[in-house]
Parts: structure tokens; sequence; C-alpha cells
């Protein structure tokens, strides 16, 4: 099997590869673009 098989084959059983996690909490929009804004390499 080739890494595109495999990657294909994967998403399917994990219903994707990636996933990403909020460490302080969002409860609204204005929430989550305040937080984005402030982080390192966001201007």
């Amino acid at each position: 099997m080739n890494y595109a098989e495999e990657s294909l084959r994967l998403h399917g059983e994990w219903k994707g590869k990636i996933e990403v996690i909020s460490r302080v909490p969002v409860k609204s929009k204005d929430d989550l673009s305040a937080r984005s804004r402030s982080s390192p390499g966001c201007r």
C-alpha cells in the first residue's frame, strides 16, 4: 500500500487525522477572535 492509499484509509477510519484543541475556553466568535489575534505570528 502506498502513502496516498494509507492516508485515505486512515482518514476514513479516524474521521480525519488532525485535531485542534483550544487551551482556553471559547464560547463565542468574539472569544475566538480575541485569542487568535494574540497568538505569536498573527498580525
